[in-house]
């Protein structure tokens, strides 16, 4: 175990200082989007990424909010400066042209096919995987500064989320809506179809984001705290787990709040329930 964690600092530092190898050219200049939501995949494996400016907002949910957990006690969260996000969560396609083989874990709630959500894959793989690409672009001259991929913080992930909203969901704050937006149990395991879907085929939040609320709950950069990070670009580094974010399908609709947080899983922990989407910054995460 101590090994395993070990290894997981190392390629949390590869992943926060943009750990690549020597590109054939690059600009001083990082991209940057001109509004919400805009969407570029320029990239060698063509994964759409979606802008996210800079700006502040409330992190975790109110006391009001039905089915919150006390590890949501809300602060006030600044993000400095603007990323792209992965307008899907990354798929068994995407997984195939960075790393090779995708896992094929031995049970039957798994579908395959490249725009399916890679599952299966540990903390630290997600990393990998994070830090290959870097490399790849890096050396087809597709980065610039210091851009790299990585996971996204806890922050960003629920500012991504929200899209500017306050609610419970992106979309208000009646649960009932949830089946328009996300694949969860309802829909899924006690429709007959036990597995995470396709990425894409439910509606987007206000920025153009598909499956935040469900199908895969999702990696971030953090490791996980009882009480959330806030100021400005919070990142949490001190623990031993790791936080996941979004519900996924074979859950209950509170767990695709915004807010929901789990927290209790270890960097080499994995499951057919967890995938991750990637960011393309030049912050000093």
């Amino acid at each position: 175990m101590k090994r395993a964690l070990a290894n997981f600092f190392v390629l949390i530092t590869m992943s926060l200082t943009g750990f690549c190898a020597e590109p054939q050219a690059t600009t001083n200049v990082a991209s940057s989007g001109t509004r919400p939501g805009e969407e570029r995949s320029d990239n060698g494996i063509q994964v759409p990424l979606l802008w996210c400016p800079s700006g502040k907002f409330t992190m975790g949910s109110p006391a009001s909010e039905e089915e919150r957990d006390t590890d949501e006690e809300q602060v006030a969260v600044e993000i400095s400066q603007g990323f792209w996000l992965g307008k899907f969560e990354v798929t068994q396609g995407n997984w195939e042209r960075v790393m090779g083989a995708v896992p094929r874990p031995p049970v039957e709630c798994v579908r395959y096919g490249d725009l399916y959500p890679i599952v299966n894959v540990t903390y630290v793989q997600a990393l990998e995987f994070c830090v290959k690409l870097t490399e790849s672009e890096a050396v087809a001259g597709r980065l610039k500064g210091q851009e790299s991929y990585r996971l996204p913080t806890e922050a960003e992930w629920e500012y991504a989320c929200r899209a500017g909203t306050t609610t419970s969901y992106s979309f208000g704050n009646d649960a009932a809506q949830l089946a328009e937006y996300a694949w969860y149990q309802k829909n899924t395991s006690a429709a007959g179809e036990e597995f995470a879907h396709q990425v894409g085929l439910k509606r987007a939040n206000p920025w153009g984001f598909h499956d935040l609320h469900g199908n895969m709950f999702e990696w971030c950069l953090d490791a996980y705290t009882p009480s959330l990070p806030g100021g400005r670009d919070p990142l949490h580094q001190d623990g031993s787990t790791v936080v996941v974010r979004g519900g996924c399908w074979d859950y209950n609709p509170r767990d695709a709040r915004s807010a929901d947080r789990f927290g209790n899983l270890g960097p080499d922990w994995k499951s057919v329930n967890v995938g991750f989407r990637i960011v393309l910054s030049s912050s000093g995460h």
